[in-house]
């Protein structure tokens, strides 16, 4: 089924370091075949065919769907990030997201078509929960069911549509989407973690809302994972250049999920992260900012985070399975130019009834208005 073209103005400017050049607007998607996603993943993992790869025109569309009501404009907004892990649980999370009541949502880690989550759309499923539009952009085009726990999980059921990125979710009317991809790395074609081969790199997803007479921009942000501080920092110095050159001087807000575990992962297996982790003093992992240069590189270019953010409480949720075992780490912001934050907040990630965990990382939340 071929998709349509959004009404909603995208924007297409050249940024400077990062990737929202030609951008494509879409109301649905339309991932790669089943038969298509084995034949990439059964071929030689070189950076070359990566390269070639990441210029899908899959990886420079954003989904695009306008709130059925879209509310124009507010004085002040409450706004969440949240790295969902998947959002294996829709209704899970529905049920949380439901005692925040966030204005704006930004997402992390969001599942379309993937086995582990039972097939949904979750962006859509949230979105029409809530009556709002939304934005997606793909991080991934994912070409197994994920990783060891979710291989297991789905048995031998392939993933639908494959896809797995970022998004934001708001009843607000949401103008000059944008995708920016500041990593071509390949590091997950070339060297899969847990088997997870996939195509693509970390990203954020840029939009811009009315906050009383003046337009804001909002991004979703995902730094890589399996990294060092030097490299997140380089992350952090594209994606803010090119937030820039999108949106010059103008308000911004950031929320994502910018790993900053101090220490180099990559190559880590479980038990040697864990390991790792007990290793450094008591509240590194919880106090990171010495240790990580992308927040020199924030303060370089205007923004701040100690007001839209609680001080020294960890992000990172011990799940049954004992992942992100104890001590846990703060990885979870906001960064903030031009705009007074208060009430920051870290929301459990848990069922409010049950008290099941929903997410290996909390939710975060904060109020931001015009100075």
């Amino acid at each position: 089924m071929p998709s349509s073209l959004s009404t909603l103005p995208i924007y297409d400017g050249a940024l400077e370091r990062g990737g929202a050049r030609d951008s494509l607007a879409t109301e649905a998607m339309v991932p790669p075949s089943v038969a298509v996603r084995d034949t990439w993943f059964a071929e030689p993992s070189t950076a070359e065919r990566h390269d070639e790869l990441l210029d899908l025109p899959i990886l420079r569309q954003l989904e695009v769907r306008p709130a059925p009501r879209p509310l124009v404009t507010a004085s002040a907004v409450r706004v969440a990030f949240w790295n969902a892990e998947r959002c294996r649980h829709v209704k899970g999370t529905i049920d949380r997201l439901s005692s925040v009541r966030p204005d704006v949502l930004l997402l992390a880690e969001m599942d379309v078509g993937m086995a582990r989550s039972h097939q949904r759309h979750t962006v859509r499923d949230l979105a029409l929960d809530r009556d709002a539009g939304y934005v997606f952009g793909i991080e991934f085009v994912e070409l197994t069911p994920g990783n060891d726990r979710d291989r297991a999980a789905v048995g031998g059921t392939a993933n639908a549509a494959g896809l797995h990125g970022n998004a934001i979710v708001s009843p607000f009317r949401l103008t000059r989407p944008a995708l920016i991809r500041f990593d071509r790395s390949g590091r997950w074609w070339r060297r899969p973690s847990s088997g997870q081969k996939r195509i693509g790199g970390r990203m954020a997803v840029v939009a811009t809302l009315a906050l009383g007479r003046q337009a804001i921009t909002v991004a979703a942000v995902h730094l890589e994972s399996h990294s060092d501080a030097a490299h997140r920092a380089e992350q952090m110095d594209i994606l803010l250049d090119s937030i820039e050159a999108y949106a010059p001087g103008a308000p911004v807000l950031i929320g994502g999920d910018l790993n900053t575990t101090t220490f180099a992962r990559d190559g880590l297996d479980r038990e040697a992260l864990e390991r790792r982790k007990r290793e450094l003093p008591a509240d590194r992992l919880s106090k990171p900012v010495p240790y990580e240069p992308l927040f020199e590189v924030a303060r370089r270019h205007g923004f701040e985070w100690t007001s839209c953010n609680v001080a020294g409480g960890p992000t990172q949720r011990p799940l049954v399975n004992g992942h992100s075992a104890a001590p846990l780490g703060k990885l979870d912001w906001f960064l903030a130019r031009g705009l007074a934050a208060t009430d920051p907040q870290i929301v459990p990630a848990t069922h409010p009834a049950s008290g099941a965990a929903l997410s290996d990382h909390e939710m975060i939340a904060v109020t931001v208005s015009l100075p």
